[in-house]
This record gives C-alpha cells, sequence and structure tokens, in this order.
C-alpha cells in the first residue's frame, strides 16, 4: 500500500505444485451485492450473485478481462478486483473469488506448474463500475508508465505535437495504428460505459475521415472535421473504426 494510494495491490509469489487443484482468492465483501459487472472484449458483463437457474448453480467459474465489480444496489459504493493476468473469477452471495492458479493435466500435465509471480489489486471507490478508479487502476496495472533514457539529439522531423486526442469521456482508443493499404491512420474507438455520446476528436489539421469496418474496408459513410475537430456520435459500446488521412 504505498503513500497516497487509492487501492492495495497484492503482490504474490507462490511455488505451484499441485495436481487438479484450483487456487482461487476469496475476497469478502462488507456489503450486500445483487451482481458483479466484469469486463469483457470492449463491454462490460452483468452477472447476479445468486443463483437463479441450474446453469448458474454449475457455474464455478466465468470469465474476465482486467477487472470485476461488485457494488451496493444502489450503486453508491463499490469494490473492484483489478487484475494483471487473471482472467477467471465466480461469486456467491457477498463474496468473489479470483481464480489465481490451476493444475489440470490435461492437455498439459504442466499447466501453471513451478515459480509464479502475479499482482491483482483492491480498489475500493466511490458509485459503480463505472468509476474513473477502476478503469484507472485497471490501465495502471496493464499498462504502467515506463520511463526510457536515451541520448539528446535534435531530432530529424517537425516538432513534436499529438496525432490525435479524444474527449468526450466515455470513448476510449481501443487501437492506433497504420492502415493496410496507403497513406493513412486507423483509429478505433470504443464507448465504455453502456451509454451513447459524442466523441470529440482534435486532430492536427482539418481532414475527411472515412468510417470502416473492423478489416479497414470503407462503408461509405464519412466524417467532416469542423475546423480541427471531428465529432463521431457513437450509441452505447459502439466500436468505430476510422481511416484518418495522414499529416503529410
Amino acid at each position: 500500500l504505498p503513500a497516497d494510494a487509492d487501492r492495495l495491490d497484492v503482490e504474490t509469489t507462490v511455488s505451484w505444485h499441485q495436481s487438479h487443484q484450483l487456487l482461487k482468492a476469496v475476497l469478502p465483501l462488507a456489503f450486500h451485492v445483487d451482481s458483479t459487472h466484469a469486463e469483457i472484449p470492449y463491454a462490460v458483463i452483468s452477472r447476479p450473485t445468486r443463483p437463479r437457474t441450474r446453469q448458474d448453480s454449475a457455474r464455478f467459474e466465468t470469465p474476465m478481462l482486467r477487472f470485476v465489480d461488485g457494488s451496493t444496489p444502489a450503486g453508491d459504493d463499490g469494490v473492484a478486483i483489478v487484475n494483471g493476468g487473471k482472467y477467471g473469477y465466480s461469486a456467491f452471495g457477498d463474496t468473489i473469488f479470483v481464480t489465481l492458479l490451476r493444475s489440470p493435466k490435461s492437455p498439459d500435465p504442466h499447466a501453471d506448474m513451478g515459480m509464479q509471480t502475479f499482482t491483482y489489486s483492491i480498489v475500493p471507490h466511490a458509485g459503480d463500475w463505472r468509476s474513473p478508479a477502476v478503469l484507472a487502476a485497471a490501465r495502471s496495472l496493464n499498462e504502467p508508465l515506463r520511463a526510457v533514457a536515451v541520448d539528446a539529439h535534435a531530432g530529424r522531423d517537425r516538432a513534436t505535437a499529438s496525432a490525435l486526442t479524444i474527449t468526450g469521456g466515455t470513448v476510449a482508443l481501443g487501437a492506433l495504428k497504420r492502415a493496410e493499404d496507403g497513406n493513412a491512420w486507423v483509429g478505433r474507438l470504443v464507448e465504455t460505459s453502456g451509454h451513447a455520446t459524442t466523441a470529440v476528436l482534435r486532430l492536427p489539421r482539418a481532414v475527411t475521415a472515412q468510417e470502416t469496418d473492423l478489416i479497414e474496408r470503407p462503408t461509405g459513410k464519412t466524417f467532416v472535421c469542423q475546423g480541427r475537430v471531428l465529432s463521431v456520435p457513437m450509441g452505447a459500446w459502439d466500436i468505430e473504426t476510422l481511416r484518418i488521412p495522414r499529416v503529410p
């Protein structure tokens, strides 16, 4: 627990040599929880914490990506469990169980065997899973800031400037890459809160951006800059892929 930290990092080292055992971290919450919210690819899914069907009763593990959150039914307070590579969990009543290690013997008899080092974080927060503290902790644990020392030089190109700036709160940049064909960037915008919004992009110059599908084929829809600002309406959980001409 570093000074001024808003989360508790559980740094774990395990020498694992079990057979047919499943190791879980047991995290009882100090308040009532009706459901959990777990991150999945480009979305968040809600699951009940008390079985409602036979399928619910038989489910001993469900998937997540970077976090699972348990919040009060009113959405006033909650606790998120953020992980750096442990993508299974379960929840029963007011307790969350995060899967840490496995020991199956088929198809890989050596799965998870040996020395394991990993970190997961406990993040208390106000509000529900949409709290900025949850996503900030998920990003910090999985994409830590790294400093790299380089030699001083005058540089060869134009002065440094942002290629793309996004405002609009709940829209994240899922990917930014060179286009497979032609002189352009491809940016993928993702709505992360389950609410319709408008993504506002600020670019180095005015351009006309093309909408494409996930494999960069144009759909025929375009977005035109007003000045250097590009506005892109997005629905709940929308994924919008844009082909943006490169600045010369």
